[in-house]
């Protein structure tokens, strides 16, 4: 018998790291205040940068930069993260759906063009468990006057073409929270990557309120870093009170700026990420190995000339996640439902009868699987066998690490 439970996801988080943040709340981050603007200035090639509470609030602030319903409903896909329907709320915007491919997870072309019939001011375009999404595709279909989002909360380091998810429209957004590729204790951050979104973002600071200082941020962090393992995370996915691989919608809140303490994670973090980002492509590419020598059931084929940052290994195959033992190994369910047909967006939306199907696939059947830096070899070798269709069995080895 087996105490260990994977985590279905390990945002890279150490001593050195808690140390940054503690400093930071200690010393007031003076010596790290313009730190990580010029960091992910370099990185993304952004002209402007805010680093705010989430990345909740940075898509809220993208969309409030570009106006009110006056310039149009905002595009957004059919699948994906529960927060991209708080931005839409917290900006108290219209949405018009577009459907997703469940092959690819690229936006369906057909759908997208008639989303964009409705004259959106913004589309959003997310990247998915760390599976870019083509913005070079998406740009030559959008008016002159739709602003692209480049959501790249789960990029998790992916390239397109050399270039970082998240540098490639008008706006980037990124988040440093729980689950995420870059530690931060919470955190996130917008950015402007054309002349054009640089005077948006300016005219949307004010907006912003204050940051925190971050002690309870901190100490959650912390708390992560002890139970966010496989000798204990067992024990904290059974506490209610954290709800620990659900998928809930939260109300929006006032976009703020980035906590103290999350500045100074974020400083410390940036320079140790690309080991994990390594070790997290090795294993999804077993995985994906794995599948295109089987039968390549559920495989979601990553874009031609991009390198996923797999921050989950995502699989279109809803018979992978049945069982205790697929739950232990760290296989979690998508999204549980589309974005269309979530409560909070009801009367938001321009193109209610508009049919989504790869969306609704994605909901039944979408699972992921964990690539993190806590799978061992018998780990990995047991979530193989089960992408083989072998039903997962208890591993007689007992050690807690």
């Amino acid at each position: 018998m087996t105490w260990r439970f994977q985590p279905p996801v390990a945002t890279p988080i150490d001593l050195h790291t808690l140390g940054g943040g503690l400093g930071a709340m200690l010393t007031g981050g003076r010596s790290i205040r313009e730190g990580g603007e010029r960091a992910l200035g370099s990185v993304f090639g952004a002209r402007a940068v805010l680093l705010t509470d989430s990345g909740t609030s940075a898509l809220t602030l993208a969309l409030l930069a570009t106006g009110g319903d006056a310039n149009g409903p905002v595009a957004l896909p059919a699948y994906g993260c529960f927060d991209l329907a708080t931005a839409v709320v917290g900006a108290d915007a219209r949405v018009v759906f577009y459907d997703l491919d469940p092959r690819t997870l690229q936006p369906e072309r057909n759908s997208l063009v008639a989303a964009l019939a409705a004259g959106p001011r913004a589309v959003i375009a997310a990247h998915l468990f760390g599976l870019p999404v083509d913005l070079d595709a998406i740009a030559p279909l959008l008016p002159e006057t739709t602003v692209l989002i480049d959501d790249a909360a789960q990029a998790a380091g992916a390239t397109v073409r050399g270039r970082r998810a998240g540098a490639r429209g008008d706006f980037g957004v990124l988040s440093f929270g729980r689950g995420k590729g870059l530690a931060g204790g919470g955190g996130g951050s917008l950015f402007a990557t054309s002349e054009r979104a640089v005077a948006l973002l300016e005219g949307i600071r004010g907006r912003l309120a204050r940051g925190r200082v971050g002690v309870g941020a901190w100490g959650a962090l912390a708390g992560q870093w002890v139970l966010g393992r496989p000798s204990l995370y067992g024990l904290a996915a059974a506490l209610p009170f954290l709800h620990l691989g659900e998928t809930r919608y939260r109300a929006p809140g006032r976009p703020r700026g980035i906590a103290l303490s999350a500045r100074g994670v974020l400083a410390a973090a940036m320079a140790r990420t690309d080991a994990d980002l390594a070790l997290r492509r090795r294993n999804a590419e077993r995985f994906d190995a794995t599948l295109r020598d089987g039968n390549a059931a559920g495989r979601i084929v990553p874009l031609e000339g991009s390198t996923p940052g797999y921050l989950r290994y995502p699989v279109a195959n809803g018979a992978l996640a049945r069982g205790r033992e697929t739950r232990r190994l760290g296989v979690q369910r998508g999204y549980p439902i589309p974005l269309s047909r979530l409560p909070a967006l009801a009367g938001r939306v321009v193109n209610p009868g508009v049919t989504t199907p790869g969306a609704e696939r994605l909901a039944a059947q979408l699972v992921t699987f964990p690539t993190h830096r806590f799978l061992r070899a018998s780990d990995l070798r047991r979530l193989e066998d089960l992408l083989r269709g072998n039903a997962p069995t208890v591993d007689a080895d007992r050690d807690l690490t």
